[in-house]
Order: C-alpha cells, then sequence, then structure tokens
C-alpha cells in the first residue's frame, strides 16, 4: 500500500508498507545528491530510470544532462500526475523491450544511461525484476543490430553504389484504392495457392522477394515485388525476373543487393529510408524515391509500403513467422534449392529440415516487431492463416474464404509513373566526388546530421556511435582519432 505524507521541509514525499521511496526529511537533497553521485563519462543521448515515484530526480537530470532526454519506466500507476515532467514514460510489462526499441532505436539504446531509484528495488520486486530483464533484453537486441550493420557496413555501401550506377528505368508509384494482398513464403502460401490464383483480378498483389518464384511457378503474376535485403544470397531471390519476367515492377532500397540485369532493365520504384548515405545520393541525383522504413524484415517494410499505397483493406499471406516442422517456406524456393545441394547420406533432408524447424530468434524478433504494432497498423492489417500459428498481437487471423475474395476491391489498383533523372554517368561523378570529400576529411563537423557525419555513420556504425557518444566530453579528441584512424583502413 502506497501512502502520502509530508517532508520535515514541507514537500511530499511517499512510503510502501511503511518504507520510504523518498527522504522523510529532504526529498529534493536526496534527489540532488544522487545525481551527482552517478558515474557516467558518456554524453547519453537518453537516460531512462525505473520506477523514481515523485520524480524529484527530474530538474537534478536536465541539469546535469542538458542534451539528454530524460525517461522514466514507471511500476505502478499511482505517481503518473508527474508524467508530464518527463520526455517519455514507459509501463513496465512484458512488451516493454519493444517499446523501449520502438521509440529509442537501436542507436540511441546504445548511448541510454540506464539507473535505478534503488528505494523501488525492493519495494516493487517483481515489476523491478521484470523492468531490468526487459532492459537487458532490449540492450542485447540493440547490441545485435548494430553488430550486423558493422558487418554488413561495407557491402551495403557498395550495394549502394552500384545501384546508383546501372538503375536504367525508375518509377514512382501513385496511391490507389484498391484491397492489396502482400505475400511471404511462409508455408500457408501453398494451401492459399488455388484462390490467389482464382481471384487474381480481385486484388493487388506486393510480393516479398523470397515469394516471387513460388507465385510465378503457379502462374501468379505480382502487380509489385519488393526487394531490401543486402545479402548476396537475397540475389537468389529475384532471379525468376531475369528472364520473361523483366517486365514486373520491383521496389528497391538501394543498398539491397540486386543482379545487373534487373537494375538494367526491370521498372524500378526506388525506396528511401532516409537515415543513411541513400538518401544523400536521391538528392544529389534528383530522385524523387518512395518513403519507405527501416525494419528487420522484409515483409515489415513491404506491409507499412502497402498501407501507403492504398485507402484499402491489406491482408498477408505466407506471413507465418512460425518455426514449422518441414520445409519452412512454400516451394519452389531458391535457397532451399541451395541448401539441397549439401545433403549427402549422412545429412540428410530430413536433417536439414529438423534444424531449420528449432526454435529461431529471428523469427520471435519479426513477430515481437507485428505484435507491438500500434492500433492503427493493426485495424489495417488481416493475416490469412491456414493452421494454429503464432499470433500477431492485435492483427486479426482470417481463414482463406472465398466470400473474403469475392467481396475484395480491385479496381483503382496503385499504378507506377515513370520519373526523369539523370544519366547513371552523372551519377557515376557524383560518387566519385563524394568518396574524395571523405577520403580528403581530417575532422568532422559538429553537427552530427552532417552529411560527412551519415557518411562515416553508415560505413563504420559501431565507430561512429562511439564517437557521437563521447561528444563534448573529455573523451572526444580520442574517439574522433580511433574513427578517423578506421576510415583510412576503409577500402571501397
Amino acid at each position: 500500500m502506497i501512502e502520502f505524507s509530508t517532508a520535515r521541509n514541507g514537500s511530499k514525499t511517499c512510503s510502501v508498507n511503511g518504507k520510504y521511496l523518498h527522504s522523510l526529511y529532504n526529498p529534493e537533497k536526496e534527489a540532488e545528491r544522487f545525481v551527482s553521485n552517478l558515474q557516467c563519462d558518456y554524453n547519453p543521448q537518453y537516460i531512462v530510470i525505473t520506477e523514481p515515484a515523485l520524480s524529484y530526480i527530474v530538474p537534478y537530470l536536465k541539469k546535469r544532462f542538458p542534451s539528454s532526454k530524460i525517461c522514466a519506466i514507471r511500476y505502478c500507476d499511482v505517481f503518473s500526475e508527474t508524467d508530464s515532467k518527463w520526455d517519455f514514460v514507459f509501463k513496465c510489462e512484458k512488451n516493454l523491450a519493444n517499446t523501449l526499441f520502438d521509440t529509442l532505436g537501436e542507436e540511441g539504446i546504445a548511448k541510454t544511461l540506464f539507473i535505478s531509484w534503488q528505494a523501488s528495488e525492493n519495494l516493487f520486486d517483481d515489476r523491478n525484476a521484470l523492468a531490468w530483464q526487459m532492459i537487458r533484453s532490449v540492450v542485447l537486441k540493440s547490441r545485435d543490430v548494430i553488430a550486423t550493420r558493422n558487418f554488413f557496413a561495407k557491402r551495403w555501401t557498395k550495394n549502394t553504389f552500384r545501384f546508383f550506377s546501372a538503375a536504367q528505368n525508375l518509377y514512382t508509384i501513385l496511391k490507389g484504392k484498391s484491397d492489396i494482398i502482400v505475400a511471404a513464403s511462409g508455408p500457408s502460401l501453398e494451401p492459399s495457392i488455388e484462390k490467389l490464383k482464382k481471384y487474381r483480378n480481385n486484388y493487388f498483389l506486393l510480393a516479398v522477394s523470397s515469394a516471387i518464384k513460388p507465385l510465378l511457378y503457379n502462374g501468379i503474376i505480382p502487380d509489385l515485388c519488393i526487394s531490401t535485403d543486402g545479402g548476396e544470397w537475397a540475389k537468389r531471390h529475384l532471379s525468376p525476373l531475369l528472364s520473361s519476367y523483366a517486365h514486373i515492377p520491383i521496389a528497391l532500397s538501394a543498398e539491397a543487393a540486386v543482379p545487373y540485369y534487373i537494375l538494367e532493365n526491370s521498372p524500378i520504384i526506388p525506396l528511401v529510408y532516409g537515415d543513411s548515405i541513400e538518401a544523400i545520393l536521391m538528392n544529389k541525383c534528383s530522385i524523387n524515391a518512395v518513403k519507405a522504413f527501416r525494419n528487420g524484415t522484409v515483409s515489415g517494410t513491404a506491409v507499412e509500403l502497402a498501407m501507403a499505397i492504398t485507402t484499402g483493406n491489406i491482408l498477408c499471406v505466407g506471413l507465418d513467422l512460425a518455426e514449422a516442422k518441414g520445409f519452412q517456406h512454400t516451394r519452389p524456393n531458391e535457397l532451399d534449392s541451395l541448401n539441397a545441394l549439401s545433403e549427402n547420406r549422412l545429412y540428410t533432408v530430413a536433417t536439414r529440415l529438423a534444424l531449420a524447424g528449432r526454435q529461431n530468434g529471428s523469427l520471435k524478433i519479426y513477430r515481437d516487431w507485428f505484435s507491438s504494432r500500434n492500433d492503427f497498423f493493426s485495424a489495417r492489417i488481416k493475416r490469412f492463416a491456414t493452421k494454429n500459428l503464432s499470433p500477431l498481437g492485435k492483427i486479426k487471423d482470417v481463414a482463406i474464404d472465398d466470400n473474403i475474395f469475392i467481396a475484395m476491391n480491385g479496381k483503382d489498383k496503385p499504378s507506377i509513373k515513370k520519373i526523369a533523372t539523370i544519366s547513371t554517368e552523372n551519377r557515376k561523378r557524383i560518387i566519385k566526388n563524394e568518396l574524395e570529400k571523405i577520403n580528403n576529411i581530417t575532422s568532422i563537423d559538429n553537427t552530427i546530421h552532417s552529411e560527412i557525419a551519415l557518411w562515416l555513420k553508415n560505413m563504420l556504425p559501431s565507430q561512429y556511435l562511439h564517437y557521437e557518444k563521447y561528444l563534448g566530453t573529455p573523451k572526444e579528441s580520442e574517439a574522433l582519432k580511433e574513427l578517423l584512424d578506421k576510415k583510412r583502413q576503409y577500402d571501397l
């Protein structure tokens, strides 16, 4: 039971079962002392404190860390009247890790100071344990995402240069009103094929890269494909577009791994995230790209693109995001065909499929992403489900029924329109000039959103975040030296 009382200095204080969350004498002085004793040698972008009760700590945190966003994790609603003092307030719940990641992002979490209001630790035992479990989870997720970006940074940068050097037929997409089906390649796509084919004229079909081959194999031609993966294996999913299907439009992020043939021959709708060098080059090359949102899975980017290009309903098929017995994708699947080459008497197809069906951390991340979307997102999306799949939060599952397809609106579909742009030769010159500028830098404008900063952040994510973390501290010059030393070793 939480009780409020008056401290000796006249301020409000409170206790839980007789044990105080703030000083009984001077809560403000206690908070000031707490902040002055914090150990932090970097410049945090965010400060997150677990259950700070009456929020006396806020003005002292803002005074010591004036450039930081100050956040609280609440264990109960009793102190909500002081929530307006914080930049962000989070509830301690099982979805806390996703909420933190969505709000702060992997870079923000890497530059966050997490602290505990110690009086709350024992008085809210279960909530405190859950909060720090969620904090640990989101910190590890942030670390893994940044490590992935660091590992693939050079490849993604080279993919970006190749995109601007070779992409010929550029288009934009005009918004429509028809219903859209977003096709992924999970096992539930296979039993949906018959009705997708039967009612093909009743909807606009947006296919993620892994779904292209099984759709075309069954005579179903997508209205639009999408690929955002920068890994070399992603090219294999696009191989069906190298032949007679090169006319199918494809939405691409500049960092995606794409065969030259597609860049030179297919109708391409360039996507821009706005957080990397592709945004700089799109602007300098006068390319009017379609806004997209970066997600861990291309399916998430595809669904958000679908929401942007129609006012109609959006249904997903093959969006299993669950471990399955047997084949993990609807066949034929390019990567499945590739993996089959490694089979032999000792490593059979049964062995390979059994290993593939184990718990998959990536699939959980994807499920969590869809499950944590807001009500507006969840209300617009439905998922065709042919069996019991893992739930995706508030996204509704529907059976594949003739009546659903009959009721679909296939009129006024999104359409594509060619856009004018400068020649590939001029784009190559722009890239060359940008690289010369990067190679010649010896210092960085402290405006961290400058073009130079964005280039370095994309080329050397971990090193740049380390430098950014120490801006304005005695360690800034040392961090800058490490960054520029690493840049000199970088070979494009």
